[in-house]
């Protein structure tokens, strides 16, 4: 753990130590490079978990597969994940099944879509056209044949891959036409700069830093207005549940209390981070090597007047301070995967509430 930062708030109540009744005190949890990884993060830092009597050890993870199988066979006690992901663990979507549960929502929005500046300049578009032109310019080179793209998403089974399919759909290309890829989240920008693939829909921070080192441009943020996209691939401003705090069902049955302090430590960290956002020091706290593993003053760059938080750039991030998880985000989720030919079947609502509802 890096040095606390002692950020001070006057609405902020750390709970005192609640040690008895905790079934697994010592937990290790998961999460991927990305700043909606923050109240694990914060958590950690700020002593949330320590005031619910947790001891946590935060451990990275390269690939949302790795921590996907690290829950499912324990080495992991829970993780920051896909808000799909739990759904597609439980129906065996990828691996063998493993009943997941969603304990809560962590974060909303965050998410975008980016092309490289090749594609851009192939395309006829300047830093100077509006994206509004992309989606027609895009459709008429793949129709054109003019050669086969390729676009990454981070996980099949993730939001991302389903609003870049929906955006493709917006673009009237079919998905055939194009070559969709998995990728890690940390490794996009680089396979953006290297040819290796033409666009991506990842979290931030890495459409941001792909833009601001002149490797690509954000063409859709997924928190603007997208009344032209199918509405089936929508939820209202910041979009679908976009990361929850998953375990195992077997895990939320044998620790319940444990559990239940989890929920409070980390919907703490959320407050913290909606009421403490535009300090300073925050950006250098995410960089260090054992989180983001970022420059300081890279992430630094994001900010700006207009945009003095991390949370509040062209790609806002809303993070959950209470249960906000409902039988609607769950249905978008399983909504997608059988439109996408993912689930040969719909999900009952039953096994959507014993997923996704706490």
């Amino acid at each position: 753990m890096g040095a606390q930062m002692n950020f001070s708030s006057q609405n902020s109540q750390v709970a005192q130590p609640k040690q008895g009744g905790l079934e697994k005190p010592q937990l290790k949890l998961g999460f991927i490079q990305l700043l909606d990884s923050a109240p694990l993060i914060i958590a950690l830092e700020q002593g949330l978990f320590e005031a619910e009597g947790l001891s946590v050890q935060l451990q990275r993870e390269v690939s949302w597969a790795t921590l996907r199988d690290k829950v499912a066979y324990g080495l992991l006690d829970g993780a920051q994940m896909l808000a799909p992901m739990p759904l597609a663990a439980t129906l065996g979507l990828g691996a063998p099944a493993v009943a997941m549960t969603s304990a809560m929502v962590l974060s909303r929005g965050g998410n975008a879509i980016t092309l490289s500046t090749r594609l851009l300049t192939q395309l006829g578009i300047d830093q100077q056209t509006p994206t509004s032109q992309v989606p027609a310019a895009l459709h008429n080179y793949v129709a054109a044949n003019q050669r086969p793209l390729t676009f990454a998403t981070v996980y099949p089974y993730s939001c991302h891959h389903y609003q870049l399919h929906a955006w493709l759909e917006h673009c009237g290309i079919a998905p055939s036409a194009i070559q969709v890829i998995g990728i890690a989240p940390a490794m996009a920008t680089a396979a953006l700069q290297q040819g290796v693939i033409d666009g991506f829909c990842v979290g931030e921070p890495w459409n941001s830093l792909a833009e601001a080192a002149g490797h690509g441009r954000i063409v859709l943020s997924m928190a603007q207005p997208l009344t032209n996209l199918p509405a089936p691939a929508l939820l209202p401003q910041y979009g679908p549940a976009e990361k929850v705090f998953g375990i195992t069902t077997q895990f939320k049955q044998q620790h319940p209390h444990t559990c239940a302090a989890l929920i409070r430590a980390l919907q703490q960290a959320a407050h913290w981070l909606v009421q403490q956002q535009y300090q300073p020091g925050l950006s250098q706290l995410l960089a260090q090597a054992e989180y983001l593993d970022l420059p300081a003053a890279l992430l630094a760059t994001l900010l700006t007047p207009e945009r003095p938080s991390l949370f509040s750039t062209q790609i806002p991030i809303q993070f959950c301070t209470e249960q906000s998880q409902s039988l609607a985000d769950a249905r978008w989720v399983a909504r997608q995967m059988l439109q996408l030919g993912q689930l040969s079947q719909p999900v009952t609502d039953q096994l959507l509430a014993q997923v996704y509802l706490p």
